[in-house]
């Protein structure tokens, strides 16, 4: 098959004249993503507060203030309804227990108070905490009914957000 004038062009280019077409063809390229990325982004001022932001944490002024333990990942977005606002996350290998325990001491460092301690309700367990005018109510069950699975969901509820 025959080559067309562009590839003949191509191939007949000295090396240095085809090394410099493929630079200047990757910088195009990477100017192009460059400024679609950009034009993506937009403006961050009118975002719900109750949605993720990009970077997994929360908008300001909603869930921004409440801790999330490193290993947990998002079930998906936040959800807010009258005044309150609602996130679910999942966690491998530990119990509901230690996942309460263990979170009840993330938040304490993080500067909110212990309003209720934890508690538990058959599998599950529950905490209650405050920090200004909000308050977080935390509970920890097993993700899966089944007795082998080692996830744990933690849901939390902020209500009196500023």
């Amino acid at each position: 098959m025959p080559c067309s004038a562009a590839e003949v062009a191509i191939h007949t280019e000295s090396p240095p004249r085809r090394r410099r077409l493929c630079a200047v063809a990757a910088v195009a390229a990477v100017v192009v993503a460059a400024s679609l990325a950009f034009a993506a982004c937009g403006d961050d001022d009118d975002a719900d507060p109750g949605q993720p932001v990009a970077s997994g944490g929360f908008a300001p002024g909603d869930m921004s203030d409440v801790p999330v333990p490193d290993a947990a990942e998002s079930t998906g977005p936040a959800s807010s309804s009258g005044g309150s606002t609602t996130q679910s996350f999942l966690v491998d290998g530990v119990t509901p227990e230690q996942l309460i325990n263990d979170y009840q001491q993330l938040a304490t460092g993080a500067g909110w108070a212990v309003e209720t301690a934890p508690a538990q309700s058959d599998t599950d367990w529950s905490l209650t905490l405050t920090k200004d005018q909000s308050t977080l109510q935390v509970s920890t069950s097993p993700a899966n009914d089944d007795d082998e699975s080692d996830q744990t969901e933690l849901a939390l509820i902020l209500t009196g957000s500023s």
